[in-house]
């Protein structure tokens, strides 16, 4: 088990933790808790660090918002572990136990009535001078922003090697179809299901207002070239993690990630449903569509 940072808890949420964490202890064959997590909760079972927790188990229950499972997808991206998100966030697109309600809803995955969902990740390289200077990974998005400048971003974007557009913004989003909820959906971008095999690039308040968010395959390559004329405080993120000052000449390769985030869902699950309660969506209760 996983809880959300240790300087994010207050005593409700010291509790919240303690609560699952002795749920799982007594219904599990091994529960093992986050070195961290269990440091906080004063937590006396078996803990292990972050990186070792998926030689010791079979799934991995995050507590938490949709942030604090981003950071542990992103850390054990190479495990392939699966996930199971308990919401203790406010959004909770991901995280989609409620807390309240975890007892029953772990039961029932734990007696193998779940499904498992793939999300694809983003890969990002830093190339400067030819060379690959640094790496990143994102479930999310990538995002190539204005910083602390008060200038816009001036960037010329390549797809498979073919140049797509020049662009002056506040910034440019590359979004999984995972992240096409959060700060791509802020930019008016479209909502991709997560069954889609692709990416989704827009524009952040661009200069040119025909400048449009577009859907690319997942297949394809893309280079965001970072251009002199406006090249000071420029700032690369991953899933909103501070990454890299951008220098001119700069380019940010993004592709698709072999590995993805493995998603635990209560057998329940209903993709629309989450969207209707999570972006207050009105609907008719009784309408056919719901017979």
């Amino acid at each position: 088990m996983v809880g959300k940072p240790a300087s994010n808890l207050n005593a409700a949420g010291r509790a919240s933790l303690s609560g699952v964490a002795a749920w799982l202890a007594a219904h599990c064959d091994a529960c093992v808790v986050e070195a961290q997590t269990a440091q906080a909760i004063s937590y006396t079972g078996r803990s292990a660090l972050l990186g070792d927790l998926p030689s010791h188990v079979d799934a991995i229950v995050v507590v938490g918002g949709d942030g604090t499972l981003l950071a542990v997808a992103r850390d054990l991206a190479q495990h392939q572990t699966p996930l199971i998100g308990i919401n203790q966030g406010h959004l909770g697109f991901m995280t989609d136990i409620a807390l309240a309600s975890f007892a029953s809803e772990l039961a029932a995955v734990l007696a193998g009535d779940y499904t498992l969902e793939a999300r694809s990740m983003i890969a990002g390289s830093l190339l400067r001078n030819g060379a690959c200077v640094a790496t990143a990974l994102a479930l999310n998005d990538a995002v190539i922003s204005r910083g602390t400048s008060s200038s816009m971003v001036d960037v010329s974007v390549a797809v498979d090697g073919r140049i797509a557009y020049r662009l002056r913004a506040d910034g440019l989003v590359v979004a999984t179809p995972t992240g096409s909820t959060a700060y791509s959906l802020s930019a008016n971008g479209p909502i991709v299901h997560p069954s889609v095999a692709g990416f989704v690039l827009v524009p952040v308040a661009p200069q040119t207002l025909s400048n449009r968010p577009i859907v690319l395959p997942e297949t394809c390559v893309i280079d965001v070239l970072i251009e002199p004329s406006r090249s000071v405080g420029i700032q690369a993120s991953f899933d909103m993690q501070q990454w890299q000052s951008l220098h001119a000449g700069d380019i940010i390769r993004l592709e698709k990630s072999p590995c993805t985030t493995q998603l635990v869902h209560p057998r329940a699950y209903d993709y629309y449903h989450t969207l209707r309660q999570k972006l207050h969506w009105t609907y008719n209760p009784v309408s056919a569509l719901d017979a």
